[in-house]
């Protein structure tokens, strides 16, 4: 056994041969068992869908909601939240999660960012908007809540 791995293996549990110790891992493999171990739905609040029904019945038009992330904001991504018509058609990659007669479309490269998430709607005294109220993908957001820190 050569020296080095006499020194190193005081430090390395006994049950992992030295080979799978050290063994280079990407950053991109590890996120990937991270967001496949995530709850990959999107959950609506009763607020939300509440909202959405009279956001409908005001302009007497069938709405859905798209929420995306783009690059921007304080913290490094924003979150946008987007009225569409119901009858748009939808982009290749988009995923609909319902709740009762409220939809929300979002599309393939935001879901890793969304898996798990949650969509309210909060009215505060200065102001009311649609937010994701808990993003289990994010490990900081800026006060406002628009723009989050995604978790590498």
């Amino acid at each position: 056994m050569s020296l080095l791995r006499r020194s190193f293996r005081r430090f390395i549990p006994r049950t992992y041969p030295v080979s799978m110790a050290f063994r280079p891992t990407s950053l991109l493999a590890q996120s990937r068992v991270f967001s496949e171990a995530i709850d990959t739905k999107v959950s609506i609040t009763d607020t939300c869908a509440s909202r959405l029904r009279e956001l409908r019945k005001m302009k007497e038009q069938e709405l859905r909601l798209r929420v995306r992330v783009d690059s921007g904001g304080c913290s490094g991504f924003e979150y946008q939240f987007i009225l569409e018509p119901s009858e748009a058609e939808l982009e290749e990659g988009d995923q609909k999660f319902e709740h009762g007669d409220a939809h929300v479309v979002v599309d393939e490269a935001s879901m890793e960012f969304l898996k798990g998430s949650t969509i309210d709607y909060e009215q505060e005294l200065i102001g009311s908007k649609f937010v994701v109220s808990s993003n289990p993908n994010s490990e900081s957001a800026c006060g406002c809540g628009v723009s989050f820190s995604p978790k590498l």
